[in-house]
Formats: C-alpha cells, sequence, structure tokens
C-alpha cells in the first residue's frame, strides 16, 4: 500500500507540474513552435570572438558581444482582412551572441501568408504599458537594464580594439561597450511577404541576420569606445541615435 501510495503521490505531482507549466505565469511554455534564428554578421562576414574585423577608419577590433531587446512580434495577413494584424507575441526577449535561437511564440496550425516584423527597444510608452507578468527574458537581463531611469537598452555591443599606438597590441587592449536606449531610442522591423505552413506537430524557423558593419565601418571606436545614450549630452546621444538607425536586420 505504501507503494502504491508513493506512485500514486508521484503522477499528481507530474501532472500538477504539467498543468502549471501551461499557465501565462511560466515564460518558457514547451507548446512554443516558433523560433526565432540569429546570425550576427559585420557585413558578408560572421561574427567570432576570435576574429579581426576592420573598418574604413584602419581601426582592427574583436566583437566580444551582442545583445538587444525584440519586443512586439507582430504578423500582417496579406491573404485575411478580417485578420489583418495579429500580436504574436507580447513577451520581452534577450537576443545575443549566446542566445542565437529562442522559442517566442505559439502559433495556431494554418496556413501563412504575410510580414511579420517586431521592435528592438522599449520606448516609454510601450514601458508603461507592459503586461504584469511579462513573458520572456530581457526585462531581469542586466545588460539591457539602464541605471539612469531611462528604462532598458535596446542595444548594447561589446568588444576590444587594438591600440594603434602600440605595435605589440594582437589582443586588443582598448575595451569599448555601446549601450543604445532608453525611452527615445528604438527601431521597428518587418519582413518581406513570407508563406509558410504549420501543423499541430511541427514548428517554423524564422531568420533574423543582423548587421553591425553599417554602425562601425565608419566610426572610429579607439576615439570613442564608449557610449551610454545620455540625454543630457547632445554628442554621446547622436551617436547612440546614429547607431540605432545603422542596425540592419534582415527578415526571412
Amino acid at each position: 500500500m505504501k507503494k502504491l501510495a508513493l506512485l500514486a503521490f508521484v503522477v499528481i505531482s507530474i501532472v500538477a507540474c504539467k498543468e502549471k507549466d501551461l499557465t501565462n505565469d511560466n515564460p518558457a511554455l514547451p507548446e512554443e513552435n516558433l523560433q526565432l534564428k540569429t546570425s550576427f554578421l559585420y557585413g558578408d562576414k560572421g561574427i567570432y570572438e576570435d576574429s579581426v574585423l576592420v573598418n574604413n577608419k584602419g581601426n582592427r577590433f574583436f566583437i566580444t558581444d551582442i545583445k538587444f531587446l525584440l519586443n512586439n512580434l507582430y504578423f500582417i495577413h496579406t491573404n485575411k482582412p478580417e485578420r489583418d494584424s495579429v500580436l504574436w507575441d507580447t513577451g520581452y526577449y534577450a537576443i545575443s551572441t549566446d542566445a542565437l535561437t529562442k522559442f517566442v511564440a505559439i502559433l495556431e496550425p494554418g496556413g501563412y501568408s504575410g510580414h511579420y516584423g517586431f521592435k528592438i527597444g522599449l520606448d516609454s510608452v510601450a514601458w508603461a504599458n507592459r503586461p504584469t507578468n511579462p513573458r520572456g527574458d530581457a526585462l531581469t537581463d542586466a545588460d539591457l537594464i539602464r541605471n539612469d531611469g531611462f528604462g532598458y537598452n535596446a542595444l548594447v555591443i561589446k568588444g576590444r580594439a587594438i591600440d594603434p599606438a602600440d605595435p605589440l597590441d594582437t589582443a586588443g587592449n582598448i575595451p569599448f561597450e555601446y549601450n543604445i536606449g532608453g525611452y527615445f531610442i528604438s527601431k521597428k522591423y518587418r519582413s518581406d511577404k513570407l508563406n509558410f505552413s504549420l501543423s499541430s506537430s511541427s514548428e517554423v524557423n524564422l531568420i533574423l541576420n543582423v548587421d553591425i558593419e553599417p554602425i562601425f565601418n565608419d566610426f572610429d571606436i579607439v576615439a570613442k569606445p564608449t557610449v551610454i545614450s545620455d540625454i543630457s549630452d547632445p554628442v554621446d546621444y547622436e551617436i547612440a541615435e546614429m547607431m540605432m538607425d545603422s542596425l540592419a536586420v534582415g527578415l526571412f
């Protein structure tokens, strides 16, 4: 009897845990069937931590981390006027060089024809209207949380530049870090028309090609190794806006 009671307790516990996972309180539901797959690029080259990149200013540098805050993932149907725009997911996700793939939404089975899009960054209106228990990991990410009272970073890029004054420097002795964001810096992206279908047992993979070359190709990293999106510093803030505007993301 004791063994039967123990077995019953285990079964009940497993069922209870499974039912809890189906609530909106859990940000990692197993039923998610839409996955984002991200590649970080410098032009037509992949970015690797040990690869030296060179820009038009003659800067030689390494990228050690890229991270951005993705939210407001939506789909616009082109063949269903009655469902013109559908918000796929209300979560906030940290996409980074350490997290290139991420399940982000639950889609209904069926055929899809249209455009998808999202926003990078969290403006003041979106912050004020965020869900009480938002899905995703971005709003607790230490790199994305700002310490100036202006919300979250939209984009963070870290790396090391090789010191041009030091002929022995091959590792990159000049650290750089760009924290781009706050309440007033964000950018929206939208795909070209896509067609795909989804069954009850399949998954959909959407591809993001994130290219930072437009940010850095004509930017002197050595002369300006730090940007913090300081709204009280016009020069710093203008550079932050330029960096956000220059971020190229291909959606496929």
